[in-house]
């Protein structure tokens, strides 16, 4: 077995401890979630382009937090996650939605066609993916995204948003694959990675900004969660 697979069979054994609880406390993996979740979730909304009439692709959505949001004014979501139990969770909460694709899957096995999204969105996600699917995963997203589209990331950076915090849900009997990069670490990949598409013209990334979430400043006093 590569060491690749090793680590998701980490990564997914990590989440499956959570997967029998699909509300916001397994999302943010935080007893006192349901205290801050709404301004935190608005905030980051905030910070989103206009997404009227856009395709959205929510990569590792759970329950489907923000999914519900881009269904309001996206024309189409794909919202994926590897974990059944939140995608479960996430159909019966946005039933109402006819513009959305569930599918369960592991981040780094989505394949995203060419030129086909306007945002790629994720919350979360790069801290369990080993380096070289990170890279991956930057590159299938920059294939996939069109001129002018969007790559969102948000992550626990140098340490659990949770760590200082009484409600944190993260065990000390555990091992915690989670992968705490510096955020300057991502700004990095961000700016190298390259892209040839079809056209034969070569597409990179823009870092347009990078900061700390203000609700985890405010609230958890916690200035290592970044997007």
């Amino acid at each position: 077995m590569t060491e690749t697979a090793v680590d998701r069979i980490r990564y997914k054994k990590f989440w499956s401890s959570f997967s029998n609880v699909c509300d916001n406390t397994a999302m943010m993996l935080n007893s006192s979630a349901d205290d801050f979740e709404e301004e935190e979730r608005e905030y980051i909304l905030s910070c989103l382009p206009d997404l009227h009439g856009k395709d959205v692709v929510d990569i590792g959505a759970g329950i489907g937090r923000f999914t519900t949001m881009f269904a309001r004014a996206a024309r189409h979501v794909l919202s994926c996650d590897f974990m059944a139990s939140f995608m479960r969770k996430n159909q019966e909460r946005n039933e109402h939605f006819s513009n959305i694709t569930y599918q369960v899957i592991d981040a780094v096995h989505l394949k995203l066609k060419p030129n086909s999204v306007d945002l790629v969105f994720t919350n979360w996600l790069l801290m369990y993916l080993n380096d070289e699917e990170v890279i991956e995963f930057l590159l299938n997203v920059l294939e996939s995204i069109r001129p002018n589209g969007f790559l969102h990331l948000r992550e626990s950076c140098s340490q659990p948003s949770t760590a200082h915090a009484n409600s944190t849900m993260h065990t000390t009997t555990e091992t915690n694959p989670t992968s705490y990069r510096h955020v300057s670490e991502y700004i990095r990949l961000l700016k190298s990675v390259r892209c040839r598409q079809s056209d034969g013209k070569v597409y990179r990334f823009e870092v347009h900004w990078a900061c700390s979430v203000p609700t985890y400043i405010m609230v958890r006093n916690q200035k290592f969660d970044f997007m």
